[in-house]
């Protein structure tokens, strides 16, 4: 889990660095005018704490309770699902669990205490009474959510005995005392076990599930299946650890969302790693390893993500889409040697335009996720500097060099961030990273990619003007550099035969005046000379200008490669409003009058 420590103050640098030094996989973040100081600057901190607040972040924050409860301003989400919010005192003297304090917020105020002497004030009453927080078990451990947990808590606040507990270290330094007389009891089980009020019950994560399907199943299928299996021999989903299967299955969208679902992890197995088992599984299949070189997935794969000494508690189970076992470990999983995630990284990331508000939460969450950013000069002038991140600016026109660089240091196990304006599947870096990699050159076996959508420029452009993509569109680049002149025209004169509203990019440079004037000649024959056209440069960025005019009124040497071009169809309108501005829009449809 991410640590975002927020300073609001100059005074409160010094301590969040010396904590950032203290405590693991820790950021900084400050107001923008203390930003040589941080990972990342904020302007608002009512708003920042909105986009950072979720169950992957803890946010410590160091300034007074009053100044955090007013910047929360009743955003608040439901307990359990927000992050912990954890205040420290300016001096550092007293730090203290706000919200979510059972859900990591007392734990981390006591490593804080570790880190940098802070006194706890810790204020759950179980905490008091007992010197345990019941429904935040430690890691391996998840208590049943069909529980009544608020009544058992109450009860045994009130009378600190139960009649029987599991020999857990964490329970047995408690303050909880066993007795007979109590109706109270406190289980430890891998299975489903019928509860009431009086009965809690921790699953500890000991098993493993072994998957294996067919390319494309259904991610329902696959969760009905594996939930019947589960409910057939008893067992309980909150004793899973996590799930195991080929590397083969890492894009395999329903074994991914059915782990999302779940919040459980998925290792992944080569077919040499699968095999070494062929001899021990009970069902090993001669099919399978002619298929994919390995005589078993999911039983192999459960065993080996268990452990040694590790059983089979469900051998192998099948419907016509996908097998499932299942593999019960000597001991509690807690960390996994190949869940710690050492395989490489590539995001493909679209900046949209320019403006920096532009972005999508998702790109700018994902830029701090990654050490290495790779991008144009231009584009990487965009981004606010992240401390700790190295930038590799590259030249126009070394678009292949920068896709080569980010996919050979993924391949190295780094994660790396490609940038490109726009969306990267829109005439960008994304297209051609996926060629590379359909190349077979780069082993990406170990490492994942990822691609993120941007604002392009010509729905920006639009949106500067009102819809005129409301009816069916193309885009085309005119740029020459990649492909004939006479392609390019062929797609050109077939949509404007078509009356799509056409979008232009890349219209001209100085070496392809030329072509642009040949081919503003072919759209003046093929469209009336009142079309409406909307010319859009540098949109999103300082020197944007915006025009709307008839086709007639094109004026090429107004044109450049900073140039959007959006050419309206027969049905496109044009129309002043209230405050004197153009507006452009396409209908939805065609008139029968018009047709």
């Amino acid at each position: 889990m991410q640590k975002i420590i927020i300073a609001i103050s100059e005074d409160s640098i010094p301590l969040a660095k010396k904590l950032a030094q203290s405590m693991a996989n820790t950021e900084i973040h400050t107001l923008n005018y203390l930003y040589n100081n941080s990972n990342r600057g904020f302007s608002n901190l009512s708003e920042h704490l909105k986009e950072i607040s979720n169950s992957q972040n803890t946010i410590i924050a160091i300034c007074s309770i009053g100044i955090m409860i007013r910047a929360l301003n009743g955003n608040i989400e439901p307990k359990h699902s927000g992050s912990p919010i954890i205040v420290i005192s300016p001096d550092g003297k007293y730090v203290i669990p706000l919200l979510n304090a059972h859900s990591g917020a007392n734990q981390v105020a006591k490593e804080i205490q570790e880190a940098i002497g802070s006194e706890p004030i810790i204020t759950t009453l179980s905490d008091i009474r007992l010197n345990i927080a019941l429904d935040d078990p430690p890691n391996g451990y998840a208590m049943s959510p069909d529980c009544d947990y608020k009544k058992f808590a109450t009860k045994l606040i009130k009378y600190g005995t139960v009649n029987s507990m599991p020999n857990i270290s964490w329970l047995k330094n408690s303050k909880i005392v066993k007795s007979e007389k109590s109706h109270l009891s406190i289980i430890s089980s891998i299975y489903n076990i019928q509860k009431d009020e009086n009965t809690l019950v921790y699953h500890p994560q000991k098993l493993v599930i072994g998957i294996g399907t067919i390319a494309g199943i259904k991610s329902n299928t696959l969760k009905k299946f594996i939930l019947g299996i589960l409910d057939k021999y008893n067992l309980s989903i909150h004793a899973v650890w996590g799930f195991a299967t080929i590397d083969l299955k890492k894009e395999e969208n329903a074994i991914n969302d059915f782990a999302e679902e779940y919040k459980k992890q998925i290792i992944y197995y080569s077919n040499k790693e699968l095999d070494t088992l062929k001899n021990k599984v009970p069902s090993p299949s001669k099919y399978v390893y002619d298929t994919i070189g390995t005589h078993s997935v999911s039983e192999s794969a459960a065993l080996l993500a268990a452990g040694i000494d590790s059983k089979l508690i469900v051998k192998k189970q099948k419907i016509g889409e996908a097998t499932c076992s299942i593999a019960l470990s000597k001991r509690i999983i807690k960390k996994h040697k190949k869940s710690q995630n050492n395989n490489g990284l590539l995001k493909i990331i679209g900046l949209g335009p320019g403006r920096k508000d532009w972005r999508t939460l998702e790109v700018d969450k994902a830029l701090t996720e990654v050490d290495y950013i790779i991008g144009f000069e231009g584009y990487i002038k965009q981004l606010t500097k992240i401390q700790n991140k190295k930038y590799y600016p590259y030249k126009i026109g070394e678009e292949e060099i920068r896709a080569r660089k980010g996919l050979n240091m993924a391949t190295q196990g780094k994660k790396v961030a490609i940038v490109c304006s726009g969306d990267p599947g829109i005439y960008a870096m994304g297209s051609i990273i996926y060629e590379l990699i359909d190349k077979g050159t780069y082993d990406l076996s170990k490492a994942n990619v990822y691609l993120y959508p941007g604002i392009s420029a010509f729905q920006a452009a639009a949106s500067k003007v009102g819809a005129p993509f409301g009816h069916d569109f193309c885009i085309i680049s005119l740029s020459n550099l990649l492909t004939p002149e006479e392609i390019i025209k062929k797609k050109l004169l077939g949509a404007l035969d078509c009356d799509f509203v056409i979008g232009l990019y890349n219209p001209t440079s100085h070496s392809r005046e030329r072509f642009f004037i040949e081919m503003l000649a072919e759209i003046k024959k093929r469209r009336p000379p009142e079309t409406i056209v909307i010319i859009a440069r540098e949109v999103g960025r300082q020197n944007e200008k915006i025009d709307c005019i008839l086709l007639k009124d094109i004026n090429p040497t107004r044109i450049d490669m900073l140039t959007l071009i959006i050419i309206g169809s027969s049905n496109t309108k044009l129309f002043k409003n209230y405050h004197g501005e153009f507006n452009v829009y396409t209908p939805r449809g065609y008139s029968i009058k018009s047709l």
